[in-house]
């Protein structure tokens, strides 16, 4: 499952380099941050809840910074 997100309130570019690593350590996630469009992609792999997935990358996006949200997840 690959979607395009909204995400807002990320500081600068390389805070937005920092989330992205940090994000795609989690297991079967691959993400993608455009700092300049306020653009995530996120590509969870088949076969794993992708509702859950998705709860641990919010979980890991407030944890970096409580200010950033993803809109629509």
């Amino acid at each position: 499952m690959k979607k395009t997100y909204k995400i807002l309130n990320l500081d600068c570019g390389h805070c937005a380099l920092k989330l992205q690593d940090k994000l795609n350590k989690i297991e079967g996630v691959n993400v993608e941050i455009f700092f300049m469009n306020e653009k995530i992609i996120i590509d969870i792999a088949d076969g794993l809840d992708e509702s859950e997935k998705l709860q641990e990358i919010k979980a890991t996006v407030k944890k970096f910074d409580p200010y950033c949200k993803i809109m629509g997840v």
